[in-house]
């Protein structure tokens, strides 16, 4: 039952018309959100994380589209594929030093690198979202000054360099 607590974060699938609801996953003690489904179909990243923790421990999921095979990607939250399905970008807070980075990492896990970061005054949250020719990565900036806001800013890839942002001051 999609409204029992313990059910209400697992993973739910549904036909487009809206019939079909049904369980996809099921996370007993964990809970899970921002599903991307891979570029081929044959899979979903999501974000999860123990019941009795917060958000900000989150971990990358990936499972099979039949429900099978869930694996722990390692930390992060709100995954994206890259269009050619080979990379996963994604957020990480990293709470020792209060840092937030926009990651990339191979969709197995393996070589996770940090594309840009912040903290403090600036930090990087949301999900990420690739160009059609994976060349850049579009994610909200926060800052606190000169006031309260966001940007959107649109990094390279490659080397995290940024090419656009909104200047939202």
């Amino acid at each position: 039952e999609v409204n029992d607590p313990e059910s209400a974060y697992d993973l739910w699938k549904i036909n487009p018309d809206g019939t079909g609801l049904a369980r996809f996953a099921e996370t007993p003690g964990y809970s899970s959100g921002s599903p991307d489904w891979s570029p081929d179909g044959k899979f979903i990243a999501y974000d999860t994380w123990k019941n009795e923790e917060t958000y900000m421990k989150s971990q990358v999921a990936v499972i099979r589209a039949d429900g099978t095979d869930i694996r722990l990607l390692g930390p992060g939250a709100m995954p994206s594929w890259s269009p050619d399905g080979k990379q996963l970008s994604f957020t990480k807070e990293f709470s020792s030093t209060g840092d937030f980075a926009v990651m990339v990492a191979d969709a197995d896990g393996g070589n996770v690198r940090r594309l840009t970061g912040g903290k403090g005054e600036i930090w990087y949250s949301g999900g990420t979202s690739w160009s059609p020719d994976g060349k850049l990565i579009a994610v909200n900036r926060g800052m606190w000054k000169p006031t309260f806001h966001f940007e959107v800013v649109v990094l390279r890839s490659d080397d995290g360099q940024e090419e656009w942002c909104t200047k939202g001051d």
